[in-house]
């Protein structure tokens, strides 16, 4: 069911923000569906590993579901989102406009949830 709702198209709408060089949805450390330049088998399976330590830190602190994870360095900013069953990765350049980013992912999430819920 979420995979209609994260398609292409969805997919695009985050590849075309400035500074995105790429975006895929993963499924247990396996790229479902690929945006751009970037080896998606290996990082959706680092993603996968990094997913499950920080849900396992939000459940040590009690500090809630997660929402999103960034990770920044030099050069790119690498962020996963939860949607559903899936979860997004988008790839950036380290100039990107997180904020406009994390708003378009947000917003991803919310469609998702509310058709689940429909």
């Amino acid at each position: 069911k979420y995979t209609e709702y994260l398609n292409q198209e969805t997919l695009k709408r985050l590849k075309n923000l400035a500074g995105v060089i790429a975006v895929s949805t993963f499924y247990d450390g396996l790229p479902i569906q690929c945006i751009g330049d970037a080896d998606f088998e290996h990082s959706a399976a680092s993603a996968e590993d990094l997913l499950r330590k920080a849900t396992k830190i939000t459940r040590d602190l009690k500090i809630g579901s997660l929402d999103q994870i960034i990770l920044e360095t030099n050069d790119n900013k690498f962020i996963i989102a939860p949607c559903g069953d899936l979860h997004l990765c988008v790839f950036t350049t380290a100039d990107a406009h997180l904020g406009l980013i994390r708003v378009v992912l947000k917003s991803i999430q919310s469609e998702i949830s509310v058709e689940n819920r429909d």
